[in-house]
């Protein structure tokens, strides 16, 4: 169960963080600016996906959970949480997935500058 639901967050946060880029990166093309709307939007889903993903992967490998709101609590202490729940399982393999998770987070804007870049 809690490997389907990781899955689904990595799945559904590639997904989502590629078609914003895609979005993005064709509006820069033309000369237009994203909405700042849509932006908040996909830093809000971006980080519902990884929020989910954390517990799940709490869950699965057996750490303890805090309570039924749970997901406030770590959406509040996400970005002190987020690394030091990665390092204390994997090391430096949670590392380098932190770091993957930040260029994916990213990736929108690294597309608009390369297009910006290219232009």
């Amino acid at each position: 169960m809690h490997a389907q639901v990781k899955r689904l967050c990595v799945l559904a946060g590639l997904i989502t963080s590629i078609a914003v880029s895609v979005y993005s990166g064709l509006l820069y093309h033309h000369g237009l600016e994203p909405q700042d709307g849509i932006l908040w939007a996909y830093g809000v889903v971006f980080f519902v996906f990884v929020v989910t993903w954390l517990l799940a992967d709490m869950r699965a490998l057996g750490r303890s959970v805090p309570s039924f709101d749970a997901f406030w609590l770590v959406w509040a202490i996400l970005l002190v949480h987020l690394p030091y729940h990665l390092y204390s399982t994997r090391r430096w393999r949670g590392l380098l997935l932190l770091a993957g998770i930040v260029v994916f987070y990213l990736l929108p804007w690294l597309v608009a500058v390369g297009v910006l870049l290219v232009s």
